[in-house]
């Protein structure tokens, strides 16, 4: 389940080719402007419409932290959480990543614990936010 906005959804939907009439099948729950998200619906846009090969959306923080810890070797596997968190990121957007900072880096402590790897939350820190940075970078391009 992720929370967000409706505007963010809407965002989301437009960035993967889809109107938000489309996908709000998708919305558990609704208060106001603040939705709660079933990421697994079939109504969910996981995926762009035009295919898995076409880019991703300029100034996506959770692509661009996904990127970078893939160049490290590290990339999702069954069960992790990793896609949803990205995508989580990606409607925040980068002024929202930096407000969520402590929440990311939890994610990531998260993660190195599932993966029995060494944590060091300055590193974990520098990395959202050189993610971040790419992420503003691409959006004025």
């Amino acid at each position: 389940m992720i929370a967000c906005t409706i505007s963010q959804l809407e965002q989301r939907a437009k960035q993967r080719g889809y109107t938000l009439a489309e996908v709000r099948g998708c919305v558990m729950r609704e208060s106001g402007d603040a939705v709660i998200v079933d990421e697994t619906h079939e109504r969910y846009p996981r995926e762009s419409r035009y295919g898995p090969n076409r880019p991703a959306a300029a100034g996506a923080p959770g692509d661009e932290l996904k990127k970078m810890l893939s160049g490290i070797g590290m990339s999702d596997y069954d069960g992790c959480q990793c896609s949803s968190r990205a995508a989580m990121m990606n409607f925040w957007g980068a002024d929202g990543c930096e407000k969520r900072m402590s929440t990311i880096v939890g994610w990531l402590r998260e993660e190195a614990k599932n993966r029995g790897l060494p944590f060091f939350a300055p590193a974990a820190r520098l990395l959202v936010k050189r993610a971040i940075a790419r992420a503003r970078k691409t959006t004025l391009k």
